[in-house]
């Protein structure tokens, strides 16, 4: 029985008073036959009352900031009281629908003519805990996403294996002696091929990695590794 809980879901309360105290919600998508990528993100710095939403859709020729397709970050804006961090609904377009507590969600978008995203994520398993104990904590989940997004008036299908995560814990703005490097993958074939290792080579790594084949979860391996390649990083992911 999973350790976590219909809370997790929720915004958590702060396990302390550090003004650095995190909360995160991501969902991943990805149109492979296009290589753009999806990833909409929210942090909640519960402690000072503000949140950071922002949207980025990359793709080839297009991997920084200034020349993505399209990017939009909101810093500083004003924590909704009693925010809740899966269902939510903010005046500036950013939008989370929880479908069902710890497996299925709706995740919206709108910026004028721009774009507008419309995603529905649904899991193909239950969310994975790391070092879930003492009010800090972090979750992974696969999922399949599909949905649409309308960029610069291009309607683009999107159907594919794609991950959520949350984490609640400081994150501090300064350097830090560990880093950790996030690789993912998801196959609908039954065998994982291969292990993934993750880090970086300026430090040390922390963590475990793991992968999917659905509708399976298996642990593969927990240790550090190095070279975290560039295309990972920048979001290229092979199906």
């Amino acid at each position: 029985m999973s350790i976590l809980t219909k809370a997790d879901d929720l915004t958590h309360p702060p396990a302390n008073d550090d003004p650095y105290w995190t909360e995160t919600v991501w969902f991943g998508a990805n149109v492979p036959e296009r290589r753009l990528g999806v990833n909409f993100f929210m942090l909640l710095r519960t402690n000072l009352g503000i949140m950071v939403p922002s949207l980025f859709v990359w793709g080839p020729g297009g991997e920084e900031i200034w020349s993505m397709p399209y990017q939009r970050t909101l810093w500083h804006g004003l924590m909704p009281k009693d925010h809740d961090a899966t269902n939510f609904k903010l005046p500036s377009g950013f939008e989370v629908e929880r479908v069902n507590w710890l497996d299925e969600y709706r995740v919206r978008f709108e910026d004028s003519d721009r774009i507008k995203l419309n995603l529905h994520f649904k899991s193909l398993s239950p969310p994975v805990p790391y070092g879930v104990k003492n009010g800090y904590g972090h979750l992974d989940q696969y999922g399949h996403v599909t949905g649409e997004i309308v960029l610069d008036g291009e309607h683009i299908s999107v159907d594919c294996l794609d991950m959520r995560d949350r984490t609640w814990s400081p994150r501090r703005e300064t350097s830090q002696t560990a880093r950790i490097g996030y690789t993912y993958g998801a196959s609908s074939q039954p065998r994982v091929s291969r292990s993934l290792r993750n880090g970086t080579t300026r430090s040390p790594t922390t963590g475990s990695c793991w992968a999917i084949c659905s509708p399976r979860t298996a642990m593969l391996s927990s240790a550090g590794g190095r070279d975290l390649s560039i295309a990972t990083m920048r979001g290229v992911r092979s199906a």
